[in-house]
C-alpha cells in the first residue's frame, strides 16, 4: 500500500508538471490526490481496511489520468491490474497493482477472508519482496 502511495506521488509530479492543460486528466488527477489524503490519515489512525479502499481508488483514478493525458478513451473498469496491462505499466508497476488488489479485496470483500478479516482490520499486512 506505501509503494502504491509513492507511486502515485511520482505520476502526479510527471502529470502536473507536464500535461497540466489537459483538463479531464487533471480532474483525474485531483480526485486521485484527494484519495490518497484521505487514505493517508486512515492508516495514521489505523484505519487500515479503509485505507487499503482509498488507494486502490487513488490508483485506478491516477491510471485514467494518463489515459487522458495519452488521448486514449478511459475504460470504464475499476481493475486496476487490466488498466495497467492495457498502459504496458512496467512487470514490477504491475505487481503492485496486483498486490493492492488483494488489499482492496480484503478490506472491501471480508467474507472471502472471514479469518484474517480481523488481523486486516487492526494492523496492516506485510509483505516480503
Amino acid at each position: 500500500m506505501l509503494i502504491a502511495i509513492h507511486t502515485v506521488r511520482r505520476y502526479a509530479l510527471f502529470i502536473i508538471l507536464i500535461y497540466m492543460n489537459k483538463e479531464i486528466a487533471f480532474k483525474w488527477l485531483k480526485q486521485a490526490q484527494h484519495d490518497l489524503e484521505i487514505a493517508e490519515k486512515n492508516i495514521s489512525i489505523g484505519g487500515f481496511d479503509t485505507a487499503a479502499f482509498l488507494s486502490h481508488q487513488s490508483v485506478e483514478k491516477l491510471l485514467k489520468a494518463i489515459f487522458a493525458l495519452e488521448g486514449k478513451k478511459i475504460p470504464k473498469i475499476h481493475y486496476i491490474e487490466e488498466l495497467g496491462k492495457k498502459l504496458n505499466v512496467s512487470s514490477q508497476i504491475l505487481d503492485h497493482l496486483i498486490d493492492l488488489t488483494i488489499d482492496y479485496t480484503f478490506s472491501r470483500y471480508p467474507m472471502f477472508l472471514k479469518k484474517y478479516h480481523m488481523i486486516y482490520i487492526t494492523k496492516p499486512l506485510l509483505r516480503v519482496n
